[in-house]
């Protein structure tokens, strides 16, 4: 039998309160990743953990506040020593016209859907040489454009 994909990797997941960031830490965790499950949501955190290995450590974090981005991904590295897999996940949906969202909604939804991506990824290139394979982001691919094709699709939506 061949070893798990992730054997020997560190992850940090955001969103892993619930969803698609909540399979995707326990599926890293089941390929051998140790992971880094990260969320605004506590209880949902100790959800996404009881359906997983003991690979899995929870963190509670608003990365609405890049503050909190950096502490985090920091926090990974100390914890693990290293970091190799970097899955932005976390999201909000406003269920709201356009021109009926206010400047606080819209702002918390960029911050938590575009600058924590940012943020995070930032961090993580800094703590190593991270490689655009190695940044997993719903919607886009790599790290190169993100900012650009957020942005340009953004627009684009509305």
């Amino acid at each position: 039998m061949s070893s798990p994909r992730f054997e020997g990797k560190v992850a940090l997941v955001t969103g892993a309160g619930s969803g698609i960031g909540r399979a995707v830490s326990v599926r890293l965790a089941a390929e051998g990743a140790s992971v880094l499950a990260v969320d605004v949501n506590a209880d949902g955190l100790d959800a996404t953990k009881d359906l997983a290995s003991s690979q899995i450590v929870t963190h509670h974090a608003d990365l609405s506040d890049p503050d909190a981005c950096f502490a985090t991904v920091a926090q990974c590295v100390e914890l693990f020593g290293r970091l190799d897999v970097l899955g932005n996940v976390a999201g909000i949906y406003l269920a709201a016209h356009t021109v009926t969202t206010t400047r606080e909604q819209y702002r918390k939804v960029m911050a938590v859907n575009l600058d924590a991506c940012i943020a995070c990824g930032l961090c993580a290139r800094a703590c190593r040489d991270v490689q655009a394979n190695d940044v997993i982001g719903m919607g886009w691919r790599g790290e190169h454009h993100a900012p650009f094709g957020c942005c340009a699709a953004g627009g684009a939506s509305m």
